[in-house]
C-alpha cells in the first residue's frame, strides 16, 4: 500500500485495490495535507480484504529514536539498536502476516 497524493490516477493511488489478501508494511502511518494516513487507505480497502498491517510499534520507536524522531532518524548511533527493535517488532507480527498470507 503507497501513501499517495489524490490526484494521482486511481490504478497508483490504490495499488492494492481489488485484493482478497494485502499485507502493509508501512515505516509512516500519519499522512498529511492530500496524502490520507494509511489506516484510512486499509479502511477503504473494505470488509472483502484481509489485510495484516504491520506499523511500527511506538513505544520501541520513541526508546530507539526519542522524543526528537525528525533528527535522530538519520542518526548512525541509532541504527543497530533500531534494527533489533525492527526485528523484534517483526517477530510479534509473524503471526498476523501469516494468517492473512497462508490462508
Amino acid at each position: 500500500m503507497i501513501l499517495c497524493n489524490e490526484s494521482w490516477p486511481t490504478s497508483v493511488k490504490r495499488p492494492a485495490a481489488g485484493y482478497d489478501r494485502v499485507v502493509v508494511i508501512a515505516p509512516v502511518v500519519r499522512g498529511g495535507g492530500v496524502m490520507k494516513g494509511v489506516h484510512e487507505q486499509v479502511a477503504e480497502l473494505g470488509d472483502e480484504a484481509r489485510v495484516a498491517l504491520v506499523e511500527p510499534d511506538a513505544e520501541q520507536f520513541r526508546a530507539v529514536i526519542g522524543r526528537r524522531a525528525v533528527s535522530s532518524l538519520l542518526d548512525p548511533a541509532r541504527r543497530a539498536p533500531a534494527a533489533r527493535a525492527g526485528r523484534r517488532h517483526g517477530l510479534e507480527v509473524a503471526s498476523q502476516v501469516a494468517a492473512v498470507w497462508n490462508d
